[in-house]
């Protein structure tokens, strides 16, 4: 097994998922994602952000957002926080949709004694 050490050479890698639609843009979403992952304060300008598909899920098209930081000048929950934020506001601003699991359940449920319902929904 291959071990990934995400803070090396005084360096953190700062990785976070988001999902688009799959009619959406991938271009589109990964430019936004770089270009909002590079103005983050506190983020390293080498190496550059990243943003390469990894995973095609029942509803989304992901995309790895990867920033670095120096973990002795910043704080990992403020950028992680700072780059969610940045990436959720620019997808809104740019129409892209950021879905979530959807269930859509069918059938048919029988109610046996409708009077206890009542009696419940009018206390």
């Amino acid at each position: 097994a291959a071990l990934v050490n995400n803070e090396a050479n005084d360096e953190r890698r700062v990785s976070v998922g988001f999902g688009i639609g799959y009619e959406d843009d991938i271009e589109q979403a990964r430019d936004a994602i770089i270009d909002e992952g590079s103005r983050i304060e506190g983020v390293l300008d080498d190496p550059e952000p990243t943003a390469p598909v990894t995973e095609l899920g029942d509803s989304a098209v992901v995309l790895s957002g990867r920033i670095w930081m120096n973990p002795e000048e910043s704080s990992y929950g403020a950028v992680r926080a700072r780059f969610v934020e940045a990436v959720k506001e620019r997808f809104d601003a740019e129409g892209l949709d950021m879905p979530y699991p959807n269930t859509e359940l069918s059938g048919n449920i029988e109610v046996t004694n409708a009077s206890k319902i009542e009696t419940i929904a009018d206390d």
